[in-house]
């Protein structure tokens, strides 16, 4: 096994077969081994220049319209009609449509409030005048709103008006099997 280390000898490791002893033998490395003098590395530098590559020319050449936009960083978004210096489909315009899908009454998003309403509430929509009776009397804590007691009231009734359909229906099922 040899290895090359940094300096100009070379370690060469001789193991005797049947014994645990290492023996390292030190040789000293020609040097038009390690590195070329400075004549022939001009040389092979020459010859690599001289080389001379033919110049290929396709017979066909394909014109490219001119009605190929560049790509721009800032463009016009299809999603959302604005201007984004991202590009388009990206942060900005991820953040534009929300900004223009705003509640007007009370400046949050309804499709942020969608999903719970939908989940906890059993409602089909999120309908603000229906959770925000009164938008001065809004209580936020973080992203959550506070929901007054006469609402929780209603959500209340309507849960059990619900549950009291799906008892119903389920006994209509039975019924009828």
């Amino acid at each position: 096994m040899k290895l090359a280390p940094a300096t100009e000898e070379v370690l060469d490791y001789e193991v005797a077969p049947n014994s645990e002893e290492v023996a390292v033998v030190s040789e000293e490395a020609p040097e038009s081994e390690l590195a070329p003098n400075s004549e022939e590395a001009l040389d092979l530098e020459m010859a690599m220049d001289s080389v001379e590559v033919p110049l290929v020319v396709p017979d066909n050449v394909e014109m490219v319209a001119d009605s190929v936009e560049r790509d721009f960083v800032e463009c016009l978004c299809p999603r959302c009609g604005t201007i984004h210096a991202g590009g388009i489909f990206g942060e900005e315009c991820f953040q534009a449509r929300r900004r223009a899908h705003m509640c007007a009454r009370y400046g949050l998003l309804h499709e942020d409030c969608e999903l719970p309403a939908r989940f906890f509430h059993f409602m089909e929509k999120f309908d603000c005048e229906f959770y925000i009776p009164d938008v001065e009397k809004l209580q936020m804590r973080g992203n959550t709103i506070l929901l007054p007691n006469d609402v929780v009231e209603k959500l209340e009734e309507i849960h059990n008006m619900k549950k009291l359909e799906d008892a119903k229906m389920k006994q209509d099922e039975k019924k009828e099997q």
